[in-house]
């Protein structure tokens, strides 16, 4: 009887974890999410503690949570469920072509020194080729856990400079 319960306490658990995942995916204004096509992709400006660092053409976030399995028997039937549990800190990778300024070089030696003023408040504005907005995201205690330069010579194109910014959490805010 006391499997039935927690089974039951589950199950209500799921719905109401699945009606507010379907309450999240409504627009801020009350309907759902546009069928418009998207805008065309024109940049993206980091800023860093308030000041705006450099303009990116490429970005990637990575987030998630690792599943874990747990397995309910009752009565003989199994019940097996992947729930999440350990949470993946969010990342982030910008990637352009190489520039006089060592600010990312100064800031990823802050951070390799353990230096914890090289925790930041990061802000990564999407824009449309026009440079109007389309996305904001706010990095909390952010910091840069990877800076790697490639280039070739002779081959006739720049320099790219690659930088993988991790922070605590992330959060959409536009």
């Amino acid at each position: 009887m006391k499997s039935r319960t927690l089974l039951a306490a589950f199950a209500g658990t799921l719905l109401a974890i699945a009606a507010s995942l379907a309450v999240l995916a409504v627009a801020s204004n009350g309907t759902a999410a546009s069928n418009e096509p998207p805008e065309s992709f024109g940049f993206v400006e980091l800023s860093v503690d308030g000041e705006t660092l450099a303009l990116f053409p490429e970005m990637q976030i990575t987030s998630g949570l690792a599943p874990s399995q747990l397995e309910l028997t009752t009565r003989g039937s199994e019940l097996q469920l992947k729930l999440p549990s350990t949470r993946t800190p969010p990342s982030v990778t910008l990637r352009h072509g190489l520039t006089s300024n060592p600010a990312f070089s100064a800031w990823h030696e802050q951070a390799m020194l353990e230096n914890a003023a090289a925790r930041k408040p990061v802000t990564l504005t999407v824009s449309t080729n026009t440079g109007a907005p389309i996305a904001r995201y706010q990095l909390a205690n952010a910091w840069p856990s990877k800076l790697e330069i490639s280039a070739e010579s002779g081959s006739g194109g720049l320099g790219i400079e690659t930088i993988t910014i991790v922070g605590e959490n992330i959060h959409r805010s536009q």
